[in-house]
């Protein structure tokens, strides 16, 4: 499946793979997104964790809102 799933989302909501960075997923995660993918997905802040090239000390101060914003975003390119 080329799509990943968003575990805090409410429906789930499954994003594509070719929005995000494979290195940086390896980098974070220690783990490919297909990785990832199999174990669950990814929650909204390691989305923006992941496009925006944050470190992971940042996930604490990431506004819950703001990474369902992106991730509602990136649903619906992932649509077309």
């Amino acid at each position: 499946m080329n799509k990943i799933a968003i575990t805090d989302s409410k429906p789930r909501v499954f994003i594509s793979k070719s929005l995000l960075s494979e290195e940086w997923a390896l980098k974070i995660h220690g783990q490919t997104l297909d990785s990832l993918a199999e174990r669950g997905g990814l929650s909204s802040e390691d989305v923006v964790i992941n496009i925006d090239r944050l470190s992971i000390d940042h996930a604490s101060s990431i506004d819950k809102f703001y990474a369902m914003n992106i991730v509602d975003k990136l649903a619906r390119q992932s649509r077309v």
